[in-house]
């Protein structure tokens, strides 16, 4: 078998792997659906015999030993599945433990890794140091591939080690700073926003620290008004602009570029990589995350291409340079 058919025939094994994980979630999130709706709770609804501190008996609703009913597990049970659930007398039939076990793994299915797309290395998001003068310029088609990259490394529900969380933010801080250097334009350095985070308020910054944010925040806040981005009348108010959006990210080389470094300073300004989050928070960033993506796809000409095509672009560190310049060697050469 040659080369070209292996490539074809694990093009069609990760199709084949990518529908029955499409279904997988599809059911699991259909379940869950029914689960919070109320769909299991009514025919096995129990009554026992209680026994009144009069000594009376009355008719009331079978609760476990940990003090849990059947109505109490179906509105989220705290205790289901964990170490402290008994499990013996609880008032789930035994089907319905079965179907919670089962989507409790399909679940685990849904949370590994695609094995095609190999962990990512964030030391490939070239170093910014703005004492020394670093300054890049990039296609848009360069970007867009380091921004996938990044949201590819991690879920937004994964609990990722302290090392590894850091490792992250500074490359996702490095990616902002190239990006806005292509305009001119700085950000706070990460021992400045250290120091700025472990302040309550602004009253221990000095008069120079001070000064340096307000520049910083008057110059980015002109960035977003300046011509080529989603506030110049091209988007509707919400950056939403259907069909329009999709054409000006494939064929308009400045606003695609524009945009994407003004996704980058939103994540970076309201994320934190490895953070601890409601339930719901996570599943608004894993859409907004997903529908980043997609555009970047857009921007890179990748859409009409399978996820393997996708994953061994991301995989080809040949490519991390391709389309990306350091101005500051380009101006002492």
């Amino acid at each position: 078998m040659t080369n070209e058919e292996l490539t074809e025939m694990l093009r069609d094994v990760c199709r084949q792997r990518d529908e029955a994980r499409k279904a997988l979630g599809d059911l699991v999130d259909r379940f869950w659906s029914a689960h919070y709706n109320h769909a299991f709770d009514a025919e096995d609804k129990t009554q026992t015999k209680v026994t009144c501190p009069d000594g009376t008996e009355k008719t009331g609703e079978y609760m476990c030993s940990a003090g849990k009913s059947l109505r109490d597990v179906f509105h989220g049970c705290s205790l289901y599945d964990t170490d402290k659930c008994r499990g013996h007398d609880c008032p789930m039939g035994f089907h319905h433990r079965l179907m919670y076990e089962s989507v409790r793994k399909a679940n685990e299915v849904l949370e590994c890794r695609r094995a095609e797309l190999k962990p990512f290395d964030y030391s490939r998001i070239p170093p910014f140091d703005e004492e020394q003068g670093s300054s890049y310029d990039f296609t848009s088609r360069w970007y867009a591939r380091m921004l996938l990259c990044f949201l590819n490394s991690f879920r937004v529900d994964e609990k990722l080690t302290k090392e590894r969380a850091a490792e992250a933010q500074s490359a996702l801080y490095r990616l902002l700073r190239i990006g806005l250097s292509k305009y001119g334009l700085s950000f706070p350095t990460e021992k400045e926003i250290a120091r700025y985070e472990s302040m309550k308020d602004e009253s221990g910054l000095t008069q120079e620290e001070k000064a340096r944010l307000e520049g910083i925040g008057k110059s980015i806040a002109e960035f977003f008004a300046a011509k080529g981005t989603r506030f110049e009348g091209k988007l509707g108010p919400n950056g939403d602009a259907g069909g329009d959006l999709t054409k000006l990210l494939a064929g308009d080389e400045e606003f695609a570029c524009r945009w994407l470094v003004s996704q980058v300073f939103i994540i970076a300004g309201d994320y934190n990589v490895g953070g601890d989050y409601p339930g719901c928070d996570l599943g608004v960033y894993a859409e907004a995350f997903g529908e980043i993506k997609h555009h970047c796809a857009l921007v890179m000409k990748m859409l009409d291409t399978t996820e393997l095509d996708i994953a061994m672009n991301l995989n080809d560190t040949t490519l991390d340079w391709e389309g990306l310049s350091d101005t500051r060697r380009k101006q002492e050469q």
